[in-house]
């Protein structure tokens, strides 16, 4: 976070990518305009290669703080910013979906109120439970909460009960990434504010509270890996992944082409489409090799992509029917990640799993974006920001009455041991 104009902050969101470093500024206005409410303007985005990060871990250390510090500089030379902390995220295979279940007594005779207290103890108990030595949990989402084998509730705050059971999703990473990613994060010269898992992130952009009680679907399209977050009832729901991303698309172009990744990539990103014309595909493109221009088909290129658009799709397919969406997903499916961009893919996948599926859009606050929903979690990195300081203050201002939370605490104890 950075304070600009008097009163005004700005949130900084790095996302780690397996092929590009990207970054996003959020200002949030001290004052609003016009009597309308304060919201965060995106000031921008940028991008660059990524280096020194390869296959879930830091390779060199030196070029991995050179491509952090070089894309917050080509952000902020603009604007004149100076920052100093980031709000870091990461996905694909340094990630992974523990679940934790714990179980906690009360009392030893009668029952008691559950209180904050009770609460914590059980979500600590759960995460120590469900993850490894060499793992931290990223994020932590209960589930459902069993008071006494019998009442299933989502708050079990002000029940009575002797003992209380936890079922949580958490989010998880290696122990030693953590280390290196801050140490890099800092020797490019800024402060970690928190790790996230970026796709996490994306939701506060590209969903709404509908979409999150409707029950939704976020596919978050990467370099390797397709990210997929399950919300249900207002919260997340389920976690998973398929091995399938963008570069797959790009090494299977090259190989059937005979061309270099780099080439493969241009041709990817100007004539790739999930969904071919019998029209367009007779015609021809011309690439440069060492000996000269080539021709090539367009049907050459559309043969490469669908094998892999197709097991991807079958992936899904499979992913999605193994799922019980109980209740159901009415607010369909929301893909973000460049591999969204790919003409034709969100209608190939409607079709395949029949459930309506959109390209995320970033809010209207955000005036002008290209591509925005290959920066959804970027800019969600920054937003989780905001929201972070926001809890903050809240909670600031919820313990300036000290002598409640000494009352509530006394009833707590009261209640435990009388």
């Amino acid at each position: 976070m950075f304070k600009g104009l008097i009163g005004e902050k700005i949130y900084c969101g790095l996302d780690l990518g397996g092929q590009t470093i990207k970054a996003s500024l959020l200002r949030v206005p001290a004052v609003a305009q016009n009597g309308d409410p304060v919201r965060p303007v995106l000031i921008g985005v940028y991008e660059t290669k990524t280096a020194g990060f390869k296959d879930g871990a830091v390779t060199d250390l030196s070029e991995l703080s050179e491509s952090i510090h070089a894309t917050i500089a080509g952000l902020t030379n603009k604007t004149g910013l100076k920052l100093k902390e980031l709000n870091v995220g990461f996905s694909g295979k340094l990630v992974q979906k523990r679940l934790g279940n714990a179980v906690v007594p009360l009392v030893d005779r009668g029952t008691k109120m559950v209180g904050n207290r009770d609460i914590v103890h059980v979500q600590h108990q759960a995460r120590l439970l469900g993850i490894g030595m060499d793992e931290d949990v990223l994020h932590d989402f209960p589930q459902q909460y069993k008071v006494d084998d019998a009442n299933r509730t989502l708050n079990p705050r002000g029940l009575f009960a002797r003992k209380i059971e936890l079922h949580s999703l958490l989010i998880v990473t290696n122990s030693t990434l953590i280390k290196n990613l801050n140490s890099a994060v800092n020797e490019a010269g800024f402060d970690v504010t928190r790790f996230y898992y970026s796709p996490l992130a994306s939701n506060q952009i590209v969903l709404d509270d509908y979409h999150k009680r409707q029950g939704c679907i976020i596919l978050d399209i990467g370099t390797r890996t397709t990210e997929v977050l399950v919300f249900q009832e207002g919260q997340l729901r389920f976690m998973d992944q398929v091995n399938l991303g963008g570069e797959d698309v790009t090494v299977n172009i090259a190989k059937e082409l005979n061309l270099s990744f780099d080439l493969a990539e241009d041709l990817k990103r100007s004539y790739a489409f999930a969904v071919s014309s019998d029209s367009n595909l007779d015609e021809e493109i011309l690439i440069r090799r060492d000996d000269g221009y080539v021709p090539i088909k367009k049907a050459m290129i559309a043969r490469a992509i669908e094998t892999v658009v197709g097991k991807w799709i079958q992936a899904l397919d499979e992913l999605i029917k193994h799922l019980e969406f109980n209740p159901p997903i009415n607010a369909g499916v929301i893909m973000i990640g460049g591999g969204a961009l790919l003409p034709g893919l969100a209608e190939r996948l409607e079709e395949a799993i029949n459930l309506n599926v959109k390209i995320g859009k970033v809010p209207s606050v955000v005036k002008r974006l290209n591509h925005a929903a290959k920066y959804a979690s970027v800019v969600g990195l920054a937003q989780m920001g905001v929201q972070q300081n926001a809890a903050r203050l809240i909670s600031t201002l919820g313990s300036t009455n000290k002598m409640t939370d000494l009352m509530g605490r006394i009833k707590e104890l009261y209640q435990e041991y009388f």
